[in-house]
């Protein structure tokens, strides 16, 4: 007991009415432990960054619990002693638990003790806490890693479990992390795929209240880990706001099953069990092998969903992507101006247009492999023969390389290198290898079966295959990696009959180890992830990408809201954003306007996707202009400065509109767009955020659609504070109008 207070959810009391009190103890407690220059027994364990305060606290009887997550500022009114930080199962057993294994003798229970605390300077900006568990009756070890990322205000969990028992243990389920949340108005804010016109949105904005009970969000489709649900929620008090109230992110990142639930007692009181999903998951594991759980991201703001956003961004930039530091080039990729259907001379012509609209990178998407009979001339043949089709390329892929440099531009590559079609040399040399249940059917998605990458067999002929057409073409400097199916019938042939059940976890892994092996050797090659369009938007998959083609749905007005939800938890640097001349989800089929189509596009990765022979000069030309103030000033802003979502579509008033501020706020873009006339709907009045009060800008209106002259707010002066508080009348009410205004402080 402390403080009068038993530890459990089941007997859980709020500590409103003795926090003062509580605080004075805590103090103390953390006090001696500093003075003892030991924090190994210390009661009170606190996990710090610049704003916020994670706490946790040993009882008398060695059990670790939540006391507090919040700012700094606030720990002394808001704390609670609710539930354990790794809840097992066993005792009165009453909740789904964060830890459940049968041991080796059969037993289902498991206790956790603390045992000892450690902490680690990482260096000057991540500090990691370590929680030894114990179970008092078996050898079993649970190690809880936190680590404190001190300027991003972001904390990451992760659950690494061992053994010593006389034989397997069953890990039936085992989370990241179990945070717990006082009483309150809780709401759930997640992203969820809405097939609108027969077409993939993915990271659909979906805001509810949370009801007694459980509230699941989950994905079960392995590869795909994130093509209809995201591994990434916002839990509020309250509907969340852009710039004010208490909000927590939380992000699992796994590519792979996850889940994440959310469970409201009676007294309105919740916790967030996130990690990986557990159906048809019962793992296998053998003495003394670590098993680890993904790590989950958590940051919490106390001014609102936006900053949770911009936290999330800058622990994207300095800590997962690869050469996060560094902007991402404008493209030009194949897919939607030739699909499988081109040979050399047309390549080549799209090359020179690329390199005379001024991009600076060409990707060759799908289609450039395969030969004979398995040639990649339609989806039905040729993955897993990763050879260049001669017929189709005769000059190579070198050669297109080659002819890219000599006009001043890089050439990148698309590879799906976990698929097979059984129309390929592979299928028929390595039926073994191909995704199987036993007798069952092997059930094809979209004509192609799954590579088992839990065999190291496979991962090495994967990693042989990449390193090969690198080998062949070293002028590659840019690879899209998809997978395009996801898994059916599960099981595996490499996998003994008794660890079937390891696949999920074992999958994952495997993929992991070769995106290692890939980036050990090949450190600085830029990469993007894709599984058709947006499935693997995760911080696992991230960890080893530039970026990630956050959709195949490239219409611009599906667009808007596919980046808006994309936004609340990954940077707009990774975020690749298309200009194209798709005009699915046109409710009105009125064609966008190209300024429309760009300034959509420029909120991203700026790139193309389309035939540039097939653009009209006035399409042309708004487009060279984007590229080169894509260059000049705009990419540098919203690759690197801070997001602030001004007006959200998901208001369905027809607008929509947000700004990039550069970090020193010097700079600021505000992009404003007009999506339908279905409303009687004035001029947008927008008031502006993440400026400084006391600077002064100069507003400009930059890349104005040719249909109109520029805005009257173009050319004039105004502060920080003008802006922000009476912010300024926009008037685009015109169909698909828009405008990208240029703020520069004096």
């Amino acid at each position: 007991m402390l403080g009068g207070v038993a530890f459990g959810a089941a007997n859980s009391v709020l500590f409103y009415g003795k926090a003062r009190t509580m605080n004075k103890v805590v103090g103390l407690i953390a006090l001696a432990g500093a003075l003892a220059g030991n924090v190994a027994w210390a009661e009170a364990i606190r996990i710090e960054t610049s704003r916020t305060l994670l706490l946790l606290e040993k009882n008398d009887k060695g059990d670790v619990g939540w006391i507090y997550w919040g700012d700094k500022a606030d720990e002394p009114a808001r704390k609670w002693w609710r539930g354990p930080v790794l809840s097992t199962f066993g005792g009165w057993a009453e909740e789904d638990a964060a830890l459940r294994v049968t041991h080796a003798d059969g037993s289902l229970t498991t206790e956790l003790k603390l045992d000892k605390v450690e902490r680690k300077e990482l260096d000057a900006n991540r500090t990691r806490t370590s929680l030894t568990l114990k179970d008092p009756l078996y050898p079993l070890t649970v190690r809880v890693d936190f680590t404190a990322y001190a300027k991003e205000d972001v904390i990451t969990q992760q659950v690494t479990l061992t053994h010593q028992e006389p034989g397997d243990i069953t890990v039936h389920a085992m989370a990241s992390t179990l945070p717990a949340f006082p009483q309150g108005d809780w709401w759930l804010t997640s992203f969820q795929n809405r097939f609108l016109d027969n077409w993939p949105n993915e990271m659909h904005l979906v805001e509810e209240r949370l009801m007694p009970g459980t509230k699941r969000i989950a994905n079960y489709r392995s590869t795909r880990s994130a093509y209809f649900e995201n591994p990434a929620v916002i839990v509020s008090d309250g509907p969340a706001q852009e710039e004010a109230g208490e909000a927590y992110g939380i992000a699992v990142a796994w590519t792979g099953n996850w889940q994440i639930d959310c469970r409201l007692d009676t007294g309105r009181g919740l916790s967030v069990k996130a990690g990986m999903a557990d159906l048809g998951a019962d793992y296998k594991l053998p003495p003394d092998t670590p098993y680890v759980s993904p790590e989950a991201i958590l940051t919490h703001s106390s001014s609102g969903k936006g900053q949770i956003s911009r936290n999330m961004h800058d622990y994207a930039r300095n800590y997962v992507l690869v050469d996060g530091d560094r902007p991402n080039p404008i493209l030009l990729n194949s897919w939607e101006g030739v699909y499988l259907t081109f040979d050399e001379a047309k390549i080549k012509e799209m090359i020179k247009d690329a390199a005379d609209m001024g991009l600076e990178l060409f990707v060759l998407d799908d289609g450039w492999f395969g030969n004979g009979e398995n040639a990649r001339d339609t989806v039905k043949a040729g993955l897993g023969d990763w050879q260049v089709n001669a017929k189709k390329l005769p000059c190579g892929l070198q050669g297109l390389a080659d002819y890219a440099k000599s006009l001043g531009i890089r050439f990148g590559l698309w590879v799906e290198l976990e698929m097979v079609n059984p129309n390929s040399n592979l299928a028929k040399a390595h039926p073994e290898w191909v995704v199987q249940s036993g007798k069952r059917e092997k059930l094809q998605g979209r004509n192609q079966w799954l590579l088992d990458m839990t065999n190291p067999a496979v991962q090495d002929f994967v990693v042989a295959s990449f390193d090969q057409i690198l080998k062949d073409a070293p002028g590659i400097s840019y690879i899209k990696w998809d997978a395009n199916r996801t898994v059916a019938n599960v099981g595996s042939t490499y996998l003994p009959k008794d660890r079937q059940a390891n696949f999920w976890y074992d999958y994952a892994r495997g993929l992991y180890a070769v995106y290692a092996r890939i980036r050990a050797k090949h450190p600085h090659l830029q990469m993007q992830v894709c599984a058709s369009g947006g499935g693997r938007v995760d911080y696992g998959a991230l960890a080893y990408h530039n970026e990630f083609w956050t959709s195949d749905n490239t219409s611009a007005i599906r667009r808007v809201f596919i980046q808006w939800g994309t936004g609340h938890f990954y940077p707009a640097k990774a975020m690749a954003a298309h200009f194209s001349r798709s005009g699915v989800g046109n409710p009105l089929n009125t064609p966008f306007p190209a300024s429309f189509r760009l300034h959509v596009a420029l909120v991203g990765r700026f790139g193309f996707e389309l035939q540039p022979s097939h653009l009209t000069p006035d399409e042309r030309k708004v487009a060279e202009a984007g590229i080169r103030a894509a260059k000049a000033y705009i990419r540098d802003i919203v690759q690197f400065g801070d997001l602030y979502r001004l007006h959200s579509p998901y208001l369905r008033d027809g607008y929509a509109a947000l700004a990039y501020v550069a970090k020193d706020k010097t700079q600021a873009l505000v992009f404003a767009y007009s999506l339908d006339t279905a409303y009687d709907k004035g001029p947008l009045s927008l008031k502006l955020a993440g400026l400084d009060p006391a600077k002064t800008y100069a507003i400009e209106e930059v890349l104005v659609p040719p249909a109109r002259k520029p805005l009257k707010v173009s050319g004039q002066k105004r502060t920080g504070a003008q802006l922000m508080k009476d912010g300024l009348t926009l008037p685009i009410a015109k169909l698909y109008d828009s405008c990208l205004l240029r703020l520069r402080a004096e």
